[in-house]
This record gives C-alpha cells, sequence and structure tokens, in this order.
C-alpha cells in the first residue's frame, strides 16, 4: 500500500494515536463513504491529543461532518505538494 488510507489511519494499531478521529469517521458514516468510493484522499490526521478534549456528544452531527471535513482533502497530496503560505481547499470548501 503506497499511500496511506482511511482504512490503515483507522486500523487497531493507529487507535491510541487516531482513535477519536476514526470515531467520529465512523459516527456520522464518513469512513464507510471514504472506504467504499475511489476517490483519493489526504487526511490531516488530528492525534488523539488534538481531537481528546473535544466533546463530541455536545455537537450536531453537521458541525462534527464539517469539522472532520476540515481535515480532508479531496486530492492526494505528498508533502512535496505542500508548500509554506501555500492553500489547500479542504471537503468542506474551507481554504487552510
Amino acid at each position: 500500500m503506497p499511500y496511506p488510507t482511511a482504512e490503515f489511519v483507522c486500523d487497531e494499531q493507529n487507535e491510541n494515536k487516531f482513535g477519536v478521529l476514526c470515531n467520529q469517521l465512523k459516527t456520522v458514516g464518513l469512513a464507510d463513504e471514504m472506504l467504499r468510493t475511489s476517490g483519493k484522499w489526504t487526511i490531516f490526521a488530528p492525534t488523539n491529543a488534538a481531537f481528546g478534549s473535544i466533546d463530541f456528544d455536545l455537537w450536531t452531527r453537521d458541525q462534527v461532518v464539517d469539522t472532520l471535513l476540515y481535515h480532508i482533502t479531496p486530492v492526494l497530496l505528498m508533502s512535496s505538494n505542500l508548500v509554506c503560505d501555500g492553500e489547500v481547499e479542504m471537503m468542506n470548501r474551507q481554504h487552510t
């Protein structure tokens, strides 16, 4: 497997690092959707340390989906494609 996928990020070996992200991807159905389609994405995966203090139970589904989509691009990006001060359009249509 040349590039990490949602399946790779969310496997048991990465639970301690990306468990919160994966749990939320599964809860709102984005993990299944990503695995079902043949699209290419880049996940800027927040770690448990970054997402761990958020109580997603207090959020609406739309807020969770928007936050998750802010961390996914609809294209495959390699680190060599990223430049300082450059912008990337995320799946929620925001630029970062």
